[in-house]
């Protein structure tokens, strides 16, 4: 059996239409599979408190920052390890930020 699906499988790769498809299958699975080790974390901060909340904040590239209504502050969003949520939620209170919103991400595509 293990002889039968590798030949199915090089004869998928020869085809385009076939290698296309599995291709793109490979990245909904990796993305799902990268989702299940990171959350999306919201929250607002004042502006006296920004730099230093950035500072601390682990992300997967940079935070995305947008500016209050009113200009009272700044809105923060950033994907990050699932597993620094037990003490970053914390941490980020204790630093100015507030109305924390965390997300489950179903898929995270690089």
């Amino acid at each position: 059996m293990k002889h039968l699906l590798t030949t199915h499988t090089r004869q998928a790769l020869e085809d385009p239409r076939k290698h296309a498809a599995l291709d793109e299958f490979v990245i909904l699975l990796q993305s799902a599979l990268n989702a299940r080790e990171k959350a999306l974390i919201e929250f607002n901060v004042e502006k006296s408190c920004l730099e230093s909340v950035i500072a601390g904040l682990p992300s997967m590239k940079r935070p995305t920052i947008s500016t209050l209504y009113g200009d009272e502050g700044f809105a923060v969003r950033s994907v990050i390890p699932r597993k620094a949520l037990v003490s970053l939620v914390p941490w980020i209170k204790a630093n100015g930020g507030s109305d924390v919103i965390v997300t489950e991400i179903k898929q995270v595509i690089v």
